[in-house]
């Protein structure tokens, strides 16, 4: 690898393990079976990240966005292909992700600078400079479970800037500070682009990608849509985001209102839908933003999808991992498409510390004007048995 690339990703695909139930766990242990595992969230990604080299990422909830930068940070083991680092990588999700709720943020960055290679004089003065900049004041050595979700984006954040590594990798977690905040990130950007770092940047946010990069890439299913300048990705990212507006205009589906309950403070924050493909005829995809967790915790989500009359017609299975934040997005795709009519879908949510159950909230409302009967249109082109009266067999003597 060139000495002036300090990332290189070469098809590099994710899949998560499918959730299953702890009998099944047991019998795979027992027999030395592997996980099963789900769809792909991430599929064939090559990428280099130069020195000097601001690049963003954009891509709406579900495109793999956090995915892509669990594998690039190392935070995550690549199902398929291989990351190449040639440099110091700090990633603001994957060092939130690896705090320890029972520690202090000055307890849980000491022990990151150490495995970042940063001992004595300079653990201490990276410990001073992160601690000035995340200006949380007396929680800064109080245990991480007493913070909110801002002040643990806050502590993250100083953490990677005070590390002063090569190669900085930043998710949108930074929405969630003040505006004060923001700001003062933006001047530590400036300052760092200024001393010839690198930055891979990731929102759903175009403008702000604009302001602080010169090249652009842009996530869709999965999969890289775009790579090439800022402006031409912002550009490809609003017709993604056009034809994903028109799916749920014109798509096949209609959600109806969904509570939100939630247990030990885990719940659904945000359910959206659309269909995947061109038309009525494209499958369906619905994307459900979960709120209340803990950083990096994984979590496991099943959809349950009924007929009016009450006959379970499909279930739907997806994983994810809370960010920085406390929010995961979880994207269920239906591989059989409904015929019209009306659906319930029950949620079931589930990570290391919280569970909660939407039950009857979500409505689903199919109108595409198709023939099919019954419940699943399985796409069969069937036609009547039509009599050749002019072949018809005599009857046997």
């Amino acid at each position: 690898m060139s000495s002036d690339v300090l990332l290189r990703a070469e098809g590099v695909g994710k899949r998560y393990a499918r959730p299953s139930q702890p009998w099944d766990a047991l019998v795979r242990g027992v027999l030395g079976r592997p996980e099963p595992l789900g769809e792909w969230a991430l599929r064939d990604i090559s990428l280099a990240v130069s020195r000097g080299e601001s690049v963003g990422v954009l891509g709406r909830n579900g495109a793999g966005k956090s995915t892509l930068l669990g594998c690039l940070s190392g935070a995550y083991r690549p199902t398929a292909g291989r990351v190449h680092v040639n440099g110091t990588v700090a990633a603001v999700l994957q060092l939130s992700g690896t705090f320890r709720s029972d520690l202090s943020a000055r307890e849980n960055l000491s022990v990151y600078f150490a495995a970042s290679g940063l001992w004595g004089r300079q653990a201490r003065a990276a410990l001073d400079e992160a601690e000035a900049f995340a200006e949380i004041g007396k929680y800064f050595d109080m245990p991480v479970f007493s913070y909110s979700s801002g002040m643990l984006a806050r502590a993250a954040f100083a953490g990677a800037i005070s590390l002063h590594s090569d190669l900085m990798i930043i998710d949108e977690v930074l929405s969630v500070g003040d505006l004060a905040f923001r700001r003062k990130s933006a001047q530590a950007f400036q300052r760092l682009r200024e001393q010839g770092r690198s930055f891979l940047l990731v929102s759903q946010n175009p403008a702000s990608l604009l302001r602080s990069c010169g090249r652009g890439m842009v996530l869709d299913k999965g999969r890289l849509a775009y790579d090439g300048d800022m402006i031409g990705a912002a550009e490809a990212y609003a017709q993604i985001r056009a034809q994903w507006e028109a799916g749920r205009r014109h798509g096949a589906m209609a959600l109806g209102p969904a509570r939100t309950p939630s247990a030990d403070g885990l719940h659904i924050e945000q359910v959206d839908h659309g269909t995947v493909g061109t038309g009525a005829a494209g499958a369906m995809e619905i994307a459900v933003t979960v709120a209340g967790g803990r950083a990096a915790d994984r979590i496991e989500a099943v959809l349950n999808v009924s007929h009016a009359r009450g006959v379970l017609v499909t279930r739907v299975h997806a994983v994810g991992e809370m960010r920085s934040d406390g929010r995961a997005e979880l994207v269920f795709r239906l591989a059989n498409r409904l015929v019209d009519g009306a659906y319930s879908a029950e949620l079931l949510i589930a990570s290391g510390h919280a569970s909660a159950r939407v039950s009857g909230g979500i409505r689903i409302d199919v109108a595409t004007g198709s023939s099919a009967k019954g419940m699943i249109d399985l796409g069969l082109d069937v036609q009547p048995l039509i009599e050749d009266t002019d072949r018809r067999r005599s009857p046997p003597r």
